[in-house]
């Protein structure tokens, strides 16, 4: 009986696996197909000449102007790791075509469409087809078209990947109640908001999937939990406002001439 009932689980965890892997492959065919055409496009005079074709730090791309992209702000917006993503597009194919730039912005968006099918599958207790059709939507929106075809926007979909990837784990954290899950959460929060500070909404996301699930919001742990990420996200949005106005927050950073 025992070995039936094995027989039976494995069964219908491969089948279901299946079925996930058929949906990754659907949704990546679909997405390209609503996309390939973009991928022709070429850089645009509207912030890629801040962010890669007259950058000087991504015209001769080096370990040490890596390093320089770490402290620098660009078009007023500090977001060290979209920079250090636009930085290996340059070291890798150099800048003679907006190509590979679109590419990498299209791959991340088919990995975040994927990652909201096993965000909303794990949410809604498995249910594959409210699953599927939600990443669909996510992935072909005309919304997200400025975020994939437009090169400068690298840091929306790049955020996006970070951030969801921290929901992801930050569910598995509830599931689990195992606290690696909630560090490496937080890590993924942080990558989320140095690749754009918008990632500082994450914070009441987290709090919505406590509520969604039932926690018990009269327990000490789930707001001591959460004071690394409303820590973190008000020093993001302080450093952001800073910047904005012109700053350099205390000579850390520094401006590009291009802006």
């Amino acid at each position: 009986m025992r070995k039936l009932k094995h027989t039976l689980t494995n069964t219908i965890l491969n089948k279901s696996n299946k079925l996930l892997g058929l949906c990754f492959i659907s949704i990546a065919a679909c997405i390209t197909l609503a996309y390939y055409t973009a991928l022709n496009n070429q850089f645009v005079q509207w912030d890629d000449q801040f962010y890669v074709t007259a950058n000087p730090l991504l015209l001769n791309p080096s370990l040490s102007s890596l390093r320089a992209l770490m402290t620098t702000v660009i078009s007023l917006n500090y977001h060290p790791i979209t920079m250090a993503s636009l930085w290996a597009n340059a070291w890798f194919s150099g800048l003679d075509a907006a190509y590979p730039f679109i590419l990498s912005n299209l791959i991340i968006h088919i990995l975040n469409s994927i990652l909201v099918l096993l965000l909303v599958y794990s949410i809604t207790n498995k249910n594959l087809v409210v699953a599927l059709v939600t990443s669909m939507i996510f992935g072909i929106h005309p919304m997200h078209v400025e975020s994939v075809v437009w090169v400068s926007e690298r840091k929306d979909v790049l955020y996006g990947l970070f951030f969801l990837l921290s929901l992801l784990i930050y569910w598995g954290y509830i599931k689990s109640g195992k606290y690696r899950y909630l560090i490496v959460s937080f890590v993924l929060f942080l990558m989320s908001c140095l690749s754009k500070a918008m990632a500082v909404s994450l914070v009441p996301c987290l709090v919505l999937l406590d509520y969604y699930l039932g926690r018990s919001f009269k327990t000490l742990r789930i707001y001591v939990e959460k004071i690394p990420f409303i820590a973190t996200g008000i020093l993001i949005g302080l450093i952001a406002i800073t910047i904005q106005s012109g700053d350099n927050v205390f000579g850390l950073l520094t401006h590009t001439i291009t802006e």
